[in-house]
């Protein structure tokens, strides 16, 4: 082979080894490219998989506000049947159809933050709409994501809370009128003035019946032609369906959420106009009525009337039948007060029955705190018995001893006002909690400052939580500016607190509890007092048991 020839072939040789080359390359660039392609769709599935997946409503726009994109939520929430049908309008013509943007939106686009908003539809339900700005490398805006979430569950729970902490603070208030009330006519008047003063209800009557009649005794409402109805006796024949004439005579609670459209109560009302507290608002609203009884009798009924349908609900059933059970007792108590008072009080027997009657006050308040902390059952009645030993040990007069168990039966009265949750929480309370539990000495003195008992109670009460350094509290009092009794009433607490069970902790024991109030011996309690009650426990003089109670 010539020179000639042998260089040419080597060329020919370098060209095909170069095309081969190119070759594979093609082949491995397309290769990948399938192979991007496949990953790309892949991760457009998966995107698009968990785009659809998500409970609320979301949806992409343009600049001009534009649907773009929206997952199978928002499709559901604009009723349409395919995509096409909505992308490329704009969103404020499908969801929510408006007469323009949301002005969430529009801020949203102008400032580059994320912005919200809540709006109603007209079928009652509630959505929180929130808008996200999305910009390109170049800074410039690119699409907005918005996300609808359906918060009508979330707001009615809300509302129902805090119809309860209303309900909460009209027991509350009705309370400590059973503890104030002097008669009564004060006592249903100052009940029903509660009620309807609360903004919630329009009209609120307490029917009592005595051996031949069953009246209106008292009667609160909004609307002045209502008071006719104390001049009603629901005895007479026409009024035997009456739902209080049921609610008293067969001791049944009534709950009507729909006046208008019930089907049980509607004629009977609508047919004695002249008694039913719904007609003045066109019948209608919702009413509840609770008998009141007594020694297992029936002596009469509340009835509470709001011109909002469907106000009453378990939860309320439960706390108003609270209060009707200890206006009840009230009543009983008061009518047997105003016995007393109109025989003479030479009469030793009946002095005893009145001592009884005043213990029987007493304990029924005492209860009415415990009542609504169940983790402290008893509680009171084991710190008086043990305020009680104390006092004896320390040869108080008989007199002096009497009005210490009475002021340490219902030391921690104040509680009332507390909330239930916060009495009966099983963990450790927040700051402000807390702060809120050291109002009851000021509440308890409230209540009580104004009954005319021949011991200051009200002052024991208000004290029991003074040091006798001043880090006491609410007034800082220190050494004998405090009373004995509240000292004893203080020492007797602490010992019958850490030697309990309590939710939020085991049991410490009377040991511990001995050890505390040695150490602050002095500072915080009074040496006399912490002398004492040491003395009954270590000479076995005294046991706390579960058993112990005033007597």
């Amino acid at each position: 082979m010539n020179p000639k020839e042998d260089a040419h072939n080597k060329e020919l040789e370098l060209l095909l080894m170069q095309e081969k080359r190119t070759r594979l390359a093609m082949l491995s660039m397309l290769e990948d490219l399938q192979e991007t392609q496949t990953i790309v769709k892949k991760a457009e599935r998966e995107w698009t998989g968990a785009f659809d997946a998500i409970d609320d409503g979301v949806m992409l726009h343009d600049v001009k506000l534009n649907i773009m994109r929206a997952n199978f939520a928002y499709k559901e929430l604009c009723g349409a049947k395919k995509f096409k049908e909505i992308i490329g309008k704009p969103y404020w013509q499908v969801f929510p159809k408006l007469k323009g943007p949301m002005q969430s939106c529009s801020q949203s686009v102008e400032s580059g933050k994320v912005a919200e908003e809540e709006f109603v539809l007209d079928d009652g339900r509630i959505f929180k709409s929130r808008t996200y700005p999305v910009y390109d490398d170049d800074g410039k805006y690119s699409f907005g994501i918005h996300l609808f979430e359906d918060i009508t569950t979330l707001r009615t729970q809300e509302l129902e809370i805090i119809a309860l902490n209303k309900t909460l603070r009209i027991i509350g208030k009705c309370n400590e009128h059973l503890v104030r009330s002097m008669s009564e006519k004060m006592l249903l008047a100052n009940i029903c003035n509660e009620i309807v003063n609360s903004d919630e209800y329009e009209f609120s009557a307490i029917y009592l019946k005595d051996d031949s009649s069953i009246n209106c005794s008292y009667v609160s409402s909004e609307i002045d032609t209502l008071s006719n109805i104390k001049e009603v006796d629901l005895t007479d024949a026409k009024y035997a369906e009456c739902p209080v004439i049921v609610s008293i005579e067969q001791n049944r609670v009534i709950i009507i959420n729909d006046i208008y459209n019930d089907s049980e109560w509607y004629t009977y009302m609508k047919e004695h106009a002249e008694i039913c507290p719904a007609t003045p608002y066109d019948m209608q609203g919702s009413m509840m009525i609770l008998p009141l009884e007594n020694s297992n009798s029936s002596i009469g009924a509340l009835l509470i009337y709001s011109k909002r349908p469907n106000m009453f609900d378990d939860a309320k059933n439960n706390l108003f039948k609270e209060l009707v059970d200890d206006t009840s007792y009230g009543i009983h108590t008061l009518r047997l007060r105003k016995k007393f008072a109109e025989v003479s009080i030479d009469n030793k027997e009946m002095l005893i029955q009145l001592q009884e009657s005043l213990d029987g006050t007493i304990h029924s308040v005492a209860m009415m705190v415990e009542a609504r902390d169940p983790y402290t059952t008893g509680h009171q009645n084991r710190v008086s018995d043990l305020a009680v030993a104390i006092a004896k040990k320390m040869e108080l007069d008989e007199k002096r001893i009497e009005g210490l168990r009475l002021g340490a039966l219902v030391h921690d009265i104040g509680k009332i006002k507390i909330p239930a949750e916060i009495l009966s929480k099983p963990t450790k309370l927040t700051d402000l909690e807390y702060e809120m539990i050291k109002t009851h000495p000021q509440v308890g003195f409230d209540i009580l400052k104004e009954s005319k008992f021949p011991w200051p109670i009200a002052q024991m009460i208000y004290q029991h939580h003074e040091h006798i350094d001043g880090s006491g509290y609410p007034n800082g009092l220190k050494g004998e500016k405090i009373l004995l009794e509240a000292k004893i009433i203080s020492v007797a607490d602490v010992v019958e607190a850490m030697a309990s069970h309590r939710p939020y902790r085991a049991m410490l024991g009377i040991d511990s509890a001995l050890k505390e109030i040695e150490k602050y011996k002095g500072i915080f309690y009074d040496t006399d007092t912490v002398d004492a009650c040491i003395s009954i426990f270590k000479n076995d003089e005294y046991k706390l048991t579960a058993q112990n109670s005033s007597k």
